[in-house]
């Protein structure tokens, strides 16, 4: 498998909370799979407003 066989793309955020507060997944889906393609965490000396403030505004590109 490759970047290239993702289908599409889904953000796992703040707003979900599966995986907590202080963390960002992008996740791939290949058919009936979800693999986790980034995580970002939130760093220590950025407050919790401001961090969200940040991810309602983050865009990521992907090129292939």
């Amino acid at each position: 498998m490759s970047i290239k066989d993702i289908e599409k793309f889904t953000i796992d955020a703040n707003d979900i909370h599966q995986l907590g507060h202080k963390s960002v997944v992008i996740w791939g889906h290949i058919g009936n799979t979800m693999l986790p393609v980034m995580y970002i965490r939130k760093p220590k000396h950025i407050d919790k407003l401001e961090w969200n403030k940040m991810m309602k505004h983050i865009e990521i590109k992907i090129s292939l």
